[in-house]
């Protein structure tokens, strides 16, 4: 495999043959979170939308990339991911990741991530995950949850003759 190349998450097994049938259609955009102004109900009172995202994480020994299909809540530049598996390997890779990808809705972007209990996290969870974890880490720690979140970063304008002439105009 190139450097260039991505594997997609799994190991031998059931995961693996899932992953392969699911990859594809995730970084598509299908089962992505809507960008809704005001969402319903009671978790998306809180203003979380819930949806499939497929995150990009180097791994934490061979820096090999890895796709992993994963539910996931987002609200704004933030995505919250969480699993019951908490020895994941890719909550391990992403609590060692620097940077990590989430494709959402089609498209890659680049993001920060925070993974709640990591030896030495580099940044804290946004506020209003902080809001929901005072109301509702108790309940989190009881079920043994594993909970990550990546902020994505701004993007960055293109750059080149199409992007030049905007600036122009």
């Amino acid at each position: 495999m190139s450097a260039t190349e991505v594997a997609v998450a799994g190991g031998p097994g059931p995961f693996a043959t899932l992953n392969r049938l699911v990859v594809p259609a995730v970084r598509a955009g299908l089962g992505a979170p809507l960008p809704l102004p005001a969402p319903p109900a009671a978790l998306w009172s809180l203003g979380w939308v819930p949806g499939l995202v497929l995150l990009e994480v180097p791994g934490r020994r061979s820096g090999r990339r890895y796709r992993v299909p994963l539910t996931a809540l987002v609200r704004g530049r933030s995505v919250v991911l969480a699993t019951v598996r908490t020895r994941s390997q890719w909550l391990r890779n992403l609590a060692a990741a620097e940077e990590v990808a989430i494709w959402l809705r089609g498209r890659r972007r680049p993001g920060a991530p925070w993974v709640r209990g990591a030896a030495d996290p580099a940044r804290g969870p946004s506020p209003a995950l902080e809001r929901a974890l005072a109301r509702f880490g108790p309940v989190l720690d009881a079920a043994g949850v594993g909970l990550a979140e990546v902020t994505l970063l701004p993007e960055v304008p293109a750059v080149g003759p199409a992007a030049a002439a905007v600036v122009k105009s």
